[in-house]
């Protein structure tokens, strides 16, 4: 039996999970129809729910909750996986990693300034946070279900940037989809 809300393994007769305290089905037969979440998929062998289908390394209708991911954390990805375009990132990822450019700009245009080098520190900013900005943005658009290249959209005058912007903001897609599983929470 596994827990519904974060997935840990647990002892049949258990009432309470032992990893988050989530209270359980009240009898064995409710228990039985309880499947894990996707953290690990691949592992998985049960059969389905009622109404569901095997759609790859998932049971179609399955879903996972969204990761939050701290500010910390999200810098961290932002430099850990510098160029990696494949895979996904959560909407916190993004916008924080966002915050993080956008505040770092903000304080190099004034380093600029004070000691008049401008624009010196900032492009040479922007040079090193273009690949890893473009990385984020796509692992984001893969997050919603959409190409990497739907980020051209925003070369076209005034309403590309509205397009993309719209789907920055979306909900992720919950279930596994092409680019991969959605991001769990590491904690």
């Amino acid at each position: 039996m596994f827990c519904h809300s974060c997935g840990t393994a647990l002892a049949p007769a258990a009432a309470f999970c032992t990893n988050c305290g989530q209270q359980l089905a009240a009898s064995p037969v409710q228990a039985q129809v309880i499947t894990p979440p996707l953290v690990q998929p691949q592992q998985w062998q049960g059969q389905p729910n009622q109404g569901q289908q095997w759609q790859g390394q998932a049971w179609q209708g399955q879903t996972q909750r969204q990761a939050q991911v701290s500010f910390g954390e999200a810098i961290n990805n932002f430099w850990n996986r510098y160029a990696q375009f494949e895979g996904r990132a959560s909407r916190a990822e993004y916008w924080w990693s966002y915050l993080f450019i956008v505040a770092s700009s903000l304080f190099l245009t004034i380093i600029d300034a004070v000691f008049g080098t401008y624009p010196l520190f900032t492009l040479l900013f922007a040079l090193a946070t273009l690949i890893p900005n473009l990385a984020v943005a796509a692992r984001r658009m893969h997050d919603v279900g959409k190409s990497g290249t739907y980020l051209l959209f925003g070369l076209i005058p005034f309403v590309g940037g509205i397009l993309v912007l719209i789907e920055l903001v979306k909900e992720a897609d919950p279930r596994v989809n092409m680019y991969g599983a959605p991001v769990v929470p590491t904690r």
